[in-house]
């Protein structure tokens, strides 16, 4: 099984919008777009989303999707916009098993935290840039051993991070 973890793309900043509001800047919506690119040439299935229903992330998946041609189901989620990492943990622990490859797309703190705290091995260089920095539009794909709900800390197997 995957699980793709993807923080939104840069946003303009709160002071014209409410938080939740917040639309990608120009910089971001290319960046959304280059996540979608790097999908479609790595080959990655995705078969569900879950997605914080803030406008930025809901944002970001839409540019995600249409650059990598993935038709995923769709799935916003509110409690993604403020969730910590326990909560991130429990959204994913109720995954149905027969659902293989999972993008999940975010904010920070929480998908940092959960990404650190899920790296159970990969490759150095990568699992140093994520521990270092999870930037706007950063992407952390994991193999998972195990069903949805037995997943644990140190649990993924980090296949590769874009940022």
């Amino acid at each position: 099984m995957r699980l793709y973890l993807l923080r939104h793309a840069e946003a303009v900043p709160s002071g014209r919008y409410r938080d939740h509001e917040r639309p990608l800047t120009p910089a971001g919506r290319a960046a959304a777009t280059r996540v979608g690119g790097a999908l479609a040439a790595r080959g990655d299935r995705i078969d569900l989303t879950l997605c914080s229903d803030a406008l930025r992330a809901r944002e970001t998946l839409d540019l995600v999707l249409a650059a990598s041609g993935a038709r995923p189901e769709v799935r916003l989620e509110p409690g993604l916009f403020q969730a910590e990492r326990g909560e991130l943990m429990a959204f994913f622990r109720a995954l149905p098993d027969e659902v293989e490859h999972v993008l999940a797309v975010g904010h920070n703190p929480a998908f940092a935290e959960f990404a650190a705290l899920f790296t159970g091995g990969g490759q150095r260089g990568d699992i140093d840039r994520l521990n270092r920095f999870f930037p706007p539009a950063a992407l952390a794909a994991f193999d998972v051993k195990t069903q949805w709900s037995e997943l644990s800390w140190s649990g993924g197997e980090l296949l590769a991070f874009l940022s």
